[in-house]
């Protein structure tokens, strides 16, 4: 019926591993390059996007983005 479609948004949604969206407010709220971060995740996990990630290579992701806004704050 016409009920499919929200039950299958939902579901997608949930596919977030954790630290997604903690990852993409950190990058928004200090003007981290999109291309920046694709670059990174194409070299270290040669995956074509973030939403890609599994929960342990967003740990590792996350940990990334925090040293390069620490380094963004330095400079």
């Amino acid at each position: 019926g016409g009920n499919v479609a929200p039950i299958k948004e939902t579901k997608q949604k949930e596919t977030h591993v954790a630290g997604y969206e903690e990852f993409c407010k950190l990058a928004k709220d200090n003007n981290v390059p999109p291309a920046e971060i694709t670059k990174y995740i194409a070299a270290e996990f040669k995956k074509p996007r973030l939403a890609m990630l599994d929960a342990f290579e967003m740990v590792a992701a996350l940990d990334w983005l925090k040293k390069l806004i620490e380094q963004q704050g330095a400079q």
